[in-house]
């Protein structure tokens, strides 16, 4: 394609600029006649009003949408207890929630996602919370804390290490937990 030749992008994002002015729709539908369909879909997605709000769904809708989930549950079980990953749908959004739901740092949830922590270690309570929180069971939550971590040492960048475990209480330590905080975290035993 020459340089004398707009491409379709070209074309759809500069009327995209110009669709304010008086009859751009149709100097751009002379101008650029192979590019008609997709300049007429633009004006038209342009001029679409969306609404603020969506209306509620009437009862017999509800009804019908949770009859099309039930029906779709009842094909596609849910996963077994212990064997889904809670931490690999989760952004970097959702770490920050999580963090403050359990009222503990970032560095904390890491951790556990990490594997850094010893899975006995960890009060029983606080496993509790935080399968909660992720939606999930206590067993997914040992399941996605079950495999080691390989992570790159400092020494040599091409070398990866196995980093060791250490102790939850240690790891509370690390990330300066209050000790009135880390005492109440370390007490959630059942």
């Amino acid at each position: 394609m020459s340089a004398a030749t707009p491409s379709r992008d070209d074309v759809l994002e500069s009327f995209l600029l110009e669709s304010d002015e008086t009859d751009a729709l149709q100097r751009y539908l002379r101008d650029y006649p192979a590019f008609a369909v997709e300049l007429i879909d633009l004006a038209h997605q342009m001029r679409r009003e969306i609404p603020d709000t969506v209306e509620s769904f009437t009862p017999e809708e509800r009804a019908a949408i949770d009859t099309a989930l039930r029906v779709v549950g009842n094909a596609w079980p849910a996963a077994p207890a212990g064997s889904q990953d809670l931490f690999a749908v989760l952004g970097p959004a959702d770490y920050g929630r999580l963090s403050a739901a359990l009222d503990v740092p970032r560095q904390v949830v890491a951790a556990i996602r990490n594997r850094r922590a010893i899975p006995d270690t960890i009060p029983r309570g606080f496993l509790r919370r935080m399968a909660e929180a992720l939606n999930g069971s206590i067993d997914d939550l040992l399941f996605s804390m079950g495999a080691r971590s390989l992570a790159a040492s400092f020494k040599a960048v091409d070398r990866l290490a196995a980093v060791e475990p250490v102790s939850f209480e240690q790891i509370l330590i690390d990330a300066r937990v209050p000790e009135e905080r880390r005492l109440a975290i370390m007490a959630e035993r059942d």
